[in-house]
Parts: structure tokens; C-alpha cells; sequence
């Protein structure tokens, strides 16, 4: 994360990664996403009317490994993100991977690295984060569709804290933010799609649960802090095969509860404009 380039240029990136990606995701075919395997980073200072809480102290980094399948072993790295860049509102913040070797569909050498970047709720935003438990602040999973568009760009464009000023060297606080009512984990899946880099070979639902849930694991055991949070995920679009597969593999691996998983506390999914279905969603009449 070493790279230091105007915000725009990222928006500009991950939209022309959304508007050419192919819609032949749920068949046989397997789609091909440009990869950007090198987020940004920047020392702008974004435009927040609650820039004063920007002098909290950072997260330390965290990595950790996994073994969930006998002989392959997941690694999880994540960093504090410079409150200024974004949100200096948000308590914590912070973003990395999870390698998901060991997944049974990254099992030969795909070298899959899914990216995230998470918040937790604003600490002002009503109900104030401590008129309720901590364990009680939902914490929502963020899925853009396509297939191939990155949830960055919903970060950074939709429901995330901020948004890029036309400029595009600074941010512009976003009031309306999903972080006003719940902890925001937006990913980048499946590999290839945004800042998330490996072999594209995930083509159908089995194979991006799949890969989800490794890294759901990772995350919930690494942040144990979060682990007694509601679980959501969420998607819009494309995120209609996305959501119920990943909610779908979370319920079964929670039946299963087999060694060195964990329990994960899944309590709803929702779809926002979902395409589930189109031979069904657009009949003629």
C-alpha cells in the first residue's frame, strides 16, 4: 500500500473495471477481471466537518494465520487507514487481505488475495454509539455486484463515508453513510475484481461462498472484538447471487462447526436492485 495517487484516478479505475466486466458470471464461462493489486494510499487531508476527532490514536496492524484445512494455511494482514483520508469520524478504521489458500477452489496455486476496508460506526451518529452495547452495532458486509464491480467504488461513491471531491484530491464527508447506524466491511470479491488480485477462476455461487467464508473466518478470528455483532450481508445488484450464497455457506458452516472454525453470528441478509434471476425478473409480457 505504497502508492500515493490522486483519489479520482482510483474512482475512475475501479468504475472502468465495473462498466466492462462481463455479465457471463453464473455460467460456464469464466470472466476475466483486470486486476489492481496495489490500493492506494495518500496523505490528503479530506474536507469532514468532524476532523477534530482525527487525532485518535491508530489500530495496530494485524496478521494472523489459519489452518482450516489440513496442510494449507490462510493469512490475514490488515493496517489502521489514516483517519483523514476518509473519515476521521469513524472510531477505527482499517483495511487489508486475506489470502484464502486453502479454500477448496484455491487449492492449486490461484493465489488469491481478497481486499477490504472496514469502519466502525460513528461514534456520534444517533442512537450514540454508547446509548448501545458494543456487541449490539450490526456489522454489515458490503457486496457490489456486476459481477466484477468493486465495493471500494460503493465506499467511495455510494454508502461510504466519504465521497471524492470533483477535484479528486480530496474527500467530502458523507452524512448519509451506512457507518451512522453499523460497523461497514466493504470487499472486493471475487479475486480479480478491484484491489483484490489472484487467478479469476471463481464462476459460479459454490466457488465465491466458498472463498467468502475463509475469509469471514479470518477476519471474526482475528477481530475477536466483533465476533458477538449481528452479522449482515449485504448486496446490490449482481450482489443478489452474492449475498444469500455467502449467507447460505455461513449457516452451513455453523451446522457443521468443524475444527477451527467459528461460530459466526449471522442474523440477516438483504438485496438492494438485485439481479437474482433474469429469465424470471425481465419475462415479456
Amino acid at each position: 500500500m505504497t502508492i500515493v495517487m490522486r483519489i479520482h484516478s482510483v474512482v475512475l479505475t475501479l468504475a472502468s473495471l465495473c462498466s466492462s466486466s462481463s455479465s457471463t458470471f453464473a455460467s460456464d464461462t469464466t470472466p476475466t477481471f483486470e486486476s489492481q493489486t496495489h490500493p492506494p494510499s495518500s496523505t490528503l487531508r479530506g474536507n469532514h466537518p468532524h476532523s477534530s476527532s482525527s487525532d485518535q490514536s491508530p489500530s495496530s496492524s494485524s496478521s494472523s494465520s489459519f489452518q482450516f484445512q489440513n496442510g494449507k494455511r490462510h493469512v490475514y494482514q490488515d493496517a489502521p487507514v489514516d483517519p483523514n483520508l476518509c473519515d476521521p469520524s469513524s472510531p477505527k478504521s482499517f483495511s487489508g487481505y486475506m489470502d484464502i489458500t486453502g479454500s477448496e477452489y484455491d487449492a492449486h496455486g490461484e493465489d488469491k488475495h481478497l481486499f477490504f476496508w472496514f469502519f466502525e460506526k460513528r461514534s456520534f451518529s444517533s442512537p450514540p454509539q454508547d446509548a448501545i452495547k458494543e456487541e449490539d452495532i450490526p456489522l454489515i458486509v458490503w457486496l457490489t455486484g456486476g459481477p466484477g464491480c468493486s465495493s471500494s467504488l460503493a465506499l467511495l461513491t455510494e454508502n461510504g463515508p466519504c465521497t471524492v471531491n470533483p477535484n479528486g484530491e480530496d474527500t467530502q464527508y458523507n452524512p448519509h453513510s451506512w457507518i451512522e447506524s453499523a460497523h461497514m466491511l466493504w470487499l472486493d470479491q471475487p479475486a480479480g475484481v478491484g484491489y483484490s488480485y489472484g487467478d479469476p477462476t471463481d464462476k459460479n455461487e459454490d466457488m465465491v461462498s466458498e472463498d467468502v467464508y475463509y475469509f469471514l473466518q479470518a477476519f471474526f478470528q482475528t477481530h475477536v472484538e466483533y465476533s458477538s455483532n449481528p452479522l449482515f450481508i449485504v448486496g446490490e445488484s449482481y450482489g443478489g447471487h452474492y449475498a444469500p450464497a455467502i449467507a447460505h455457506r455461513v449457516y452451513q458452516g455453523n451446522l457443521e462447526r468443524k475444527v477451527d472454525t467459528k461460530v459466526l453470528n449471522l442474523k440477516g441478509l438483504a438485496v438492494g436492485n438485485g439481479l437474482t434471476d433474469p429469465l424470471i425478473q425481465y419475462q415479456v409480457r
